[in-house]
């Protein structure tokens, strides 16, 4: 019987797997899911919810599919703001 090799994860999966800009991509991950799912409890059409966070049709699809590569971390956190949420400056990994 062969043994598998497993490791503990940093908290952070892109670090895990030695990707470059890891912590900017954990970011962008965490702030995106907090806009996502402001949005699913909104429940607003994509053409309305374009026009609250000053976007495209097109970009409201990205963020709900979780292409957040194609928004900086500023554009995330403008649209927390439009959202009505608290941002937090503070995010790091859970501990």
């Amino acid at each position: 019987m062969s043994t598998i090799e497993h490791r503990i994860s940093s908290g952070n999966v892109f670090a895990d797997l030695g990707l470059k800009d890891a912590e900017t991509l954990y970011t962008r991950a965490v702030i995106g899911s907090q806009v996502v799912m402001a949005l699913g409890k909104q429940g607003e059409a994509q053409t309305e919810t374009a026009k609250l966070l000053g976007i495209e049709p097109a970009q409201v699809s990205d963020l709900m599919c979780g292409r957040f590569h194609r928004f900086n971390q500023q554009q995330l956190i403008g649209f927390l703001i439009k959202l009505g949420l608290k941002t937090a400056t503070g995010l790091g990994h859970p501990r």
